[in-house]
């Protein structure tokens, strides 16, 4: 970061480069709002030094509505996007090119400055609520993130706020994880309702019957699988399995939320999405495991330690040709037993390739064989990518049932990061 002293131009700094009157740090030239909320402003720039465009973060030093000031948030973001910044070692499975990288940091007179790779085709949140993603989306995403959040935990960095408003798109249809402010190095935290409640982590919120959280620390890392989770099917089916009612912040509200974790029923996401085959349903167990308040605390966690995103990635790159839905699994088998044309006529051009490309590759018994797939789209979810011995124990152990939580009170945590964020949004 940039640690001169802050300029010494009039308080309206800022409000003078979103009228095209002043350059920031002599060299960024303001082009358009991108959002503005409570706790800053993004905008368009053009860098006049490379002439190239990118994103302005602006993030208000004078708000103090939040446990932790604005001000602590930025000065984190920028120390772990410096850390991110780093080349990944030849011989890690991951690297940095799913991170929305820092280029720099300043500050001036009401603001710390962040400057961004500018993603030109807006946010995951934005897209899921326009239209429906294609499979071979959904696998470039799963992939992308899985490289975003295997990077960042091989440098013992955890996001703890992943959601579809904190992924980028760039220009090339690349998904790019972004809004770093609420991450931390400690993978064993007693810090709770860290980051966005209807994708954080149960154990990052839920208390017992006497008001005391469910355990003493949580893992960060298992915390981010689940918000992954989450992510990933919200970003299938378009809407989020749990959230509030509308008397109410919290998801625990929900009744879907705790027939799912309270009442020991993962089955419910049928009900949540009732379009959705078995075989996504199996996928997705492998990220959305709980313990609960019955539990001592060594047993709750190696719950909560059984989620297993390297078992999901491989899950998913052998068995994504029978889709998420019920009409992808019927026009998987349409065009298998080559009995429909009206099938292939109503699906997506990419999906439809990838399909053809892999129908022959299905044995007689229906199993996909992963390694006769050669789609770009699968390039980089290697079988052996990420894996721990942690997470190939679980992938042994695998069990689909979900424990029961008692209820509880706690109110809903929103991320710094929600700029104004639609609440009547899914």
């Amino acid at each position: 970061m940039n640690n001169s002293p802050t300029s010494s131009f009039p308080e309206d700094e800022y409000r003078q480069y979103e009228l095209g009157l002043h350059l920031l740090a002599d060299r960024y030239h303001f082009v358009s709002k991108i959002q503005d909320g409570s706790f800053g402003k993004v905008s368009l720039a053009l860098d006049s030094h490379s002439n190239s465009k990118v994103s302005i973060k602006a993030i208000s030093k004078v708000n103090e509505s939040s446990s932790k000031s604005s001000r602590e948030i930025a000065y984190n973001e920028i120390r772990i996007l410096e850390m991110l910044n780093t080349t990944a070692s030849s011989k890690s499975d991951f690297d940095n090119s799913s991170v929305c990288k820092l280029l720099d940091s300043f500050e001036i007179s009401n603001y710390v400055i962040l400057v961004l790779e500018y993603c030109s085709k807006g946010d995951l949140y934005d897209l899921i609520h326009e239209r429906t993603m294609t499979i071979s989306e959904i696998l470039r995403l799963a992939k992308q993130l899985y490289n975003a959040v295997g990077f960042s935990h091989s440098m013992n960095i955890f996001h703890r706020d992943i959601k579809p408003e904190n992924i980028l798109i760039d220009e090339h249809d690349n998904f790019k994880l972004c809004d770093w402010g609420l991450a931390t190095t400690i993978r064993e935290n007693d810090e709770f309702n860290v980051g966005t409640e209807k994708y954080m982590a149960p154990e990052c919120f839920l208390t017992n019957a006497s008001g005391q959280y469910i355990v003493s620390k949580y893992d960060c890392k298992y915390s981010d699988y689940w918000s992954f989770g989450v992510t990933l099917i919200t970003s299938i089916f378009g809407t989020s399995p749990f959230k509030p009612t509308k008397n109410s912040e919290s998801i625990q509200s929900d009744s879907n939320f705790r027939n799912f974790v309270n009442y020991n029923n993962p089955h419910v996401l049928y009900d949540i999405y009732s379009s959705m085959n078995t075989n996504c349903f199996q996928l997705f167990m492998s990220l959305l495991k709980v313990g609960n308040d019955e539990d001592d605390l060594a047993t709750f966690s190696s719950k909560a330690r059984s989620r297993n995103l390297s078992k999901f990635i491989r899950d998913l790159e052998s068995n994504w040709i029978y889709g998420f839905t019920i009409d992808d699994e019927d026009k998987f088998y349409d065009i298998n037993s080559k009995e429909s044309d009206e099938a292939v006529f109503d699906m997506d051009h990419d999906d439809l390739e990838l399909m053809k490309q892999s129908v022959t590759t299905i044995t007689s018994d229906e199993e996909y064989d992963c390694n006769n797939m050669n789609n770009n789209n699968l390039k980089g979810i290697s079988s052996s990518q990420g894996n721990t011995d942690e997470d190939d124990e679980d992938y042994d152990n695998f069990d689909l049932k979900m424990p029961s939580l008692v209820d509880s009170s706690i109110k809903s945590a929103k991320s710094w990061c929600d700029l104004d964020d639609e609440e009547g949004f899914d």
